[in-house]
């Protein structure tokens, strides 16, 4: 029992000795690493684009596609832009004002600025979804509770700052709009009282109302023009298409000319004639074969079909050079009309010519005063669209991050 015991003891103590001696032994440049974390979780947030007038102005759907994917890639690429990290680390902030910190109370925040902008930046996913207008911000790690917390920080972070340069940028037009508006107002007020120190207001009123009048008529009648030109073009093209199939003999078989035939008596009868004598002559020939009544019938029959066949051929050929004859109606009274037309849009032209060349020498100020407020009313209107713009943010957190049940991995 005492052998035992002291087996033992010398055993434990030889043990011992060997673990002290590899702790103390441990090389200083070989740290000891701590085992890789088995379990991951991924947490996500979304944020939807607004797209700008600008881009909505896009003329065909696949521009407007393009311009908005590019809008969410530029976006996508500024959410690991070290001045957006910056702010989501040190100017993490509630709705309040109350300061968050919820990166700095992670594991993520590395001790310095830097080296958490460097890990962020790394580790974070920002991708464009496609098919949609968001934008995912997705991290991976072993902690899903801190996950969100990074996460919503830089996506609000995000959304704070492309919102900020967006209304930065609309402000500084605004302002710029404003002192434009206010030297155009000056010189419109200048450009007034020289106009009435010039007198005879009267006159200019007079052929200013005479051009107006003359002006519309001119813009009438080219809307005519335009008009009656489609109309020329569609009734030549039908004209054509008719051409096309008289020659193919497509015509003939056409709705319109298969009605003319449907609607004629002695067309009708004649068919219904035919058909009769063909329900007779086959009764007959079950009767008597070939005998002199069936003889006869089959000659009856013979004679109606030739004489509906030929007064068919007559009918489509009238219906054809009515319809032929009434389409080329329909082109000369275009051309007819086109050509009067036109006619009268050359005189008001003219007039309204003479016109613009009275009034130049009376109403270079009047010219100008109506160009200024003109320019003025589109500068209210470009600051008016700026304003509503800026109630329009680029950036909106569509869906913040949770924290993740499962793993990821």
């Amino acid at each position: 029992m005492q052998k035992g015991l002291l087996a033992g003891l010398i055993l434990g103590v030889l043990l011992g000795g060997t673990g002290l001696w590899a702790i103390l032994h441990t090389p200083n440049d070989e740290p000891t690493q701590p085992a890789a974390p088995t379990t991951l979780y991924t947490s996500e947030a979304h944020i939807a684009v607004t797209p700008s007038s600008r881009d909505l102005d896009q003329p065909a759907i696949r521009k407007l596609v393009a311009a908005i994917e590019t809008l969410k890639k530029e976006y996508a690429h500024l959410a690991t832009d070290q001045t957006v990290l910056t702010r989501a680390i040190n100017e993490d902030l509630a709705a309040n004002g109350t300061k968050l910190d919820r990166i700095r109370n992670t594991a993520w925040f590395t001790g310095d600025l830097d080296g958490t902008v460097k890990l962020l930046q790394d580790k974070l996913s920002v991708t464009a979804v496609q098919d949609t207008m968001l934008i995912r911000i997705s991290l991976t790690g072993p902690n899903p509770k801190e996950l969100p917390n990074v996460i919503n920080a830089v996506a609000e972070a995000l959304v704070y700052m492309a919102n900020e340069q967006f209304n930065a940028s609309k402000a500084k037009q605004i302002k710029a709009l404003k002192i434009q508006v206010e030297e155009i107002m000056a010189q419109l007020e200048t450009a007034q009282q020289a106009s009435e120190s010039m007198g005879a207001p009267s006159k200019i009123a007079r052929m200013r109302e005479r051009h107006n009048i003359a002006q519309a008529t001119l813009q009438s009648l080219a809307t005519e023009i335009s008009q009656l030109k489609l109309l020329q073009s569609q009734a030549e093209a039908a004209l054509a298409k008719l051409k096309e199939q008289q020659s193919t003999g497509a015509l003939a078989s056409s709705p319109e000319v298969l009605q003319a035939l449907e609607q004629d008596p002695t067309y009708r009868s004649l068919v219904v004639t035919a058909k009769n004598i063909e329900i007779e002559l086959e009764s007959l020939t079950e009767r008597l074969s070939e005998h002199r009544p069936t003889k006869a019938t089959r000659a009856r029959l013979k004679l109606i079909k030739d004489k509906r066949n030929a007064m068919k051929a007559e009918l489509i050929k009238k219906q054809i050079t009515a319809m032929m004859q009434q389409q080329q109606a329909q082109v000369t009274a275009v051309n007819d009309r086109l050509q009067e037309v036109e006619n009268q849009h050359n005189k008001a032209a003219l007039e309204v010519h003479a016109l613009k060349a009275n009034l130049t020498t009376l109403n270079t100020l009047e010219t100008k005063i109506e160009a200024l407020y003109n320019q003025a009313t589109l500068l209210k209107m470009e600051q008016l669209t700026l304003r509503i713009a800026k109630d329009c943010l680029p950036l909106t957190l569509h869906t913040s991050a949770t924290i993740p049940t499962k793993p990821s991995n």
